[in-house]
């Protein structure tokens, strides 16, 4: 990446976030002689309160496209209580994300609404991406990119589109890229 690259990615984050140029500006005018000295306690608390709001912000944007628990005991026609959710999730068949206040969210990519179940091969494309990423948060963040190699497709996209295949080998080719 050039740095004409990054210096744009920068000011246009800036521009949509306040917060952030006030780190940036205050980064750039800060001297740090040693790269390992601790920098001062303003810098510290700007860091912190960023980190925060990002993570703020992507609790909130995983909430807005994901379903309660409840929802998909309501949605999948197969589920008839919460513990069938759970179960599902523990054998690799669901992507439950934990820790969002209280609940456990399932992100929407997952099910065909119009079937009342999840899409034909999820099971596939988890396991692929259970290889790549562990996390289910991560899981769902490389299930949801857009992927030059599918023409800015994402693997959300392609399951959807019923191509489990390729779903799959981009999850595998994510892997290989780190």
């Amino acid at each position: 990446m050039s740095v004409t690259t990054v210096m744009d990615r920068l000011r246009a984050r800036a521009e949509d976030d306040p917060a952030f140029l006030d780190t940036l500006e205050h980064l750039a005018s800060f001297e740090l002689a040693d790269p390992f000295d601790v920098p001062p306690d303003a810098t510290r608390r700007l860091a912190r309160d960023l980190n925060q709001r990002r993570h703020e912000q992507r609790a909130a944007e995983l909430r807005a496209r994901s379903l309660t628990t409840s929802e998909v005991v309501e949605l999948v026609g197969s589920i008839t209580d919460r513990k069938a959710v759970d179960r599902r999730r523990h054998r690799g068949a669901l992507l439950g994300i934990r820790g969002i206040g209280r609940q456990t969210l399932h992100p929407r990519w997952q099910f065909d609404a119009r079937r009342g179940n999840t899409h034909r091969g999820l099971d596939r494309v988890l396991q692929a991406l259970r290889e790549t990423a562990p996390d289910p948060m991560d899981a769902d963040a490389i299930a949801t990119a857009p992927q030059p190699a599918a023409g800015g497709a994402s693997i959300a996209d392609l399951l959807a589109d019923g191509d489990v295949e390729s779903a799959v080998a981009l999850a595998r080719l994510a892997g290989d890229q780190s």
